[in-house]
């Protein structure tokens, strides 16, 4: 029986982060995509050897925005049997060697087929950990559910719990869920596609989802090593 999980990755530019997230991934056999957004020709050939390198399929864009990037990627996965898939920063990684086996196994109880995003505990810096981002606060509130690491999180945060949006250094879609419920759009193109589709999803009476127990580790500062700057 085929995997019900997919991998990928929005690159652009910048394939110098690629071989460490290879190397500090266990990607247990699933299949990884990246998908090129608009990186220089060079850069693109670059990212094509280290695709090839790495067996990980390489895809140029089809059309711009991250929306559409997940689109290209629920396509490409839905052909391969999958019904999840789980975008990737390239500066974060599962905080677990056997991550994606026991996310799928949670998939194949069937009790993720009515949401929508999911979302994880997200270690930022070494500083906070992160269960979602909530844009509909008032402007002056903290758009983030945050509590410093080593600090127990607060009932009812500690379990799985529906979200305004998830906090998107990493996230899984549900494909079948993306496909019926969000019209891509490119006026995201980063920072606001993630509540976005959210928010569409949202707007239909899906709920998100973050499952705390899955973690993983945001470490920005990795990109200093290759002059990318810290933040986007």
């Amino acid at each position: 029986m085929g995997k019900k999980l997919g991998i990928f990755l929005v690159s652009k530019n910048n394939y110098q982060l690629l071989p460490g997230w290879v190397d500090r991934v266990n990607i247990e056999g699933y299949e990884v995509l990246n998908i090129d957004e608009d990186s220089t020709p060079e850069n693109k050939e670059i990212g094509k050897k280290t695709c090839n390198d790495f067996n990980i399929h390489y895809m140029d864009r089809e059309e711009k925005g991250l929306q559409n990037n997940i689109q290209s990627a629920c396509d490409y996965f839905e052909k391969l049997g999958c019904e999840w898939v789980i975008a990737f920063q390239h500066d974060c990684y599962p905080m677990d060697n056997i991550f994606f086996d026991k996310f799928e196994s949670i998939i194949e109880t069937g009790k993720l087929d009515e949401f929508g995003v999911v979302g994880f505990n997200i270690h930022h810096d070494g500083i906070y950990q992160i269960l979602s981002r909530t844009p509909i606060q008032q402007p002056d509130q903290d758009m983030l559910v945050r509590v410093h690491i080593g600090t127990p999180i607060p009932t009812p945060y500690n379990k799985p719990h529906s979200v305004e949006s998830v906090y998107w250094t990493a996230a899984a879609i549900n494909i079948k869920q993306y496909n019926k419920y969000i019209i891509p759009t490119s006026d995201y193109q980063m920072f606001q596609a993630w509540d976005d589709v959210a928010f569409q999803f949202l707007y239909n009476n899906i709920h998100n989802l973050v499952i705390p127990e899955f973690q993983m580790s945001h470490e920005q500062v990795i990109k200093e090593k290759f002059d990318i700057p810290i933040k986007s």
